[in-house]
């Protein structure tokens, strides 16, 4: 949820949710001949997201989180295989495929569902989907048909005005924005280290790279600070940051004017060492970066300062999920053939 207090649970085609409390396990009221996929609790608590062939195409649906037998089919049409939604955070927007290379937008109050993308690539992953923190904007991780390599994506909600900030010389992927909305974090493979001293061996069929993924950042405000850059001379009092923070806490959240001009070229790359990470997010006080191993990985975290080093956060993780406030992270490990979430 949200607040990070509950939990949503998908296995073997049914949905229960759970608490950190002692509250009882909840199961969700969906037909014993359905199967649901990739459920997720809505951001007022009211409602779970998820997909489900009910319809007898694999369609997003919402089921009333009491465990009732209340529920509605969100999108209709559907002619594939769906995966993936994302639902904002102030609840008015889903975006979510069609497994057939688009992306759509569906508003929640109206019903109304327009494509954001038409030319992805057949089976596209849209997995990794990210609204600004005032929801007025969506990023994401795109392949043309055309392309093979994933770009980032950023999308203006109410303009519809969307550019495409980074080159298909490069895998990118894993967009998150900045609790501020000023920032749009995410992964690039531009490291090109050989995991070996040579690539001549009597077996070897090409160089082997590894370590490739860095941190890299777009500032979407011309006047945005990069939390990581070292202080110079110019640069104001740590005093008077504190000020200007506590007046920009004590104010009501305005929503963030991107400017779009020069906007590529605003790139900034985080200082952490270049490593095989598969995920990343963010709060108000640090980063995390999610390992990519074979079996399980490692989570490291990076405090947002200037000359920050990471260091090691937990290991043997399947997946992390930050709550929207930051403040709580869920976290399912593999332990012994075992999937504890903690």
């Amino acid at each position: 949820s949200g607040d990070g207090e509950k939990v949503t649970i998908t296995a073997r085609g049914r949905i229960a949710v759970a608490g950190t409390n002692q509250e009882r396990l909840v199961s969700i009221g969906t037909p014993v001949e359905n199967r649901m996929r990739n459920a997720a609790l809505s951001r007022d608590g009211d409602w779970v997201y998820s997909i489900s062939d009910a319809a007898g195409e694999l369609e997003l649906w919402k089921y009333s989180a009491s465990g009732s037998d209340e529920s509605e089919r969100l999108t209709s049409g559907g002619q594939s295989l769906r995966a993936t939604f994302e639902e904002s955070p102030d609840g008015k927007w889903i975006a979510h495929d069609d497994g057939v290379g688009g992306l759509w937008l569906l508003n929640t109050r109206t019903g109304d569902n327009h494509q954001v993308v038409t030319d992805g690539h057949a089976f596209s992953d849209f997995s990794q989907l990210a609204f600004s923190p005032d929801s007025s904007l969506l990023a994401f991780r795109y392949t043309s048909r055309d392309e093979v390599r994933f770009q980032v994506v950023l999308h203006d909600i109410e303009s519809k005005r969307q550019e495409t900030l980074t080159s298909t010389r490069y895998q990118s992927f894993a967009p998150v924005f900045s609790p501020d909305g000023k920032w749009l974090y995410y992964l690039s493979d531009r490291n090109f280290t050989q995991a070996e001293g040579s690539v001549w061996s009597d077996r070897d069929m090409g160089p082997a790279l590894t370590k490739r993924t860095g941190v890299f950042a777009h500032a979407l405000t011309g006047d945005a600070e990069f939390p990581f850059q070292v202080p110079t001379e110019l640069t104001p009092d740590s005093e008077d940051k504190e000020e200007e923070k506590a007046e920009e806490n004590n104010e009501e959240t305005a929503p963030v004017e991107v400017d779009w001009d020069g906007l590529k070229d605003r790139i900034w790359q985080v200082p952490a060492s270049a490593g095989d990470y598969s995920d990343l997010a963010i709060n108000e006080e640090y980063l995390y970066l999610k390992a990519a191993g074979s079996d399980a990985s490692d989570i490291k975290v990076l405090k947002m300062e200037p000359l920050a080093e990471a260091a090691d956060f937990t290991g043997g993780v399947v997946l992390m999920q930050l709550s929207d406030d930051g403040k709580q992270m869920l976290v399912v490990k593999k332990e012994d053939e075992q999937y504890p979430m903690y």
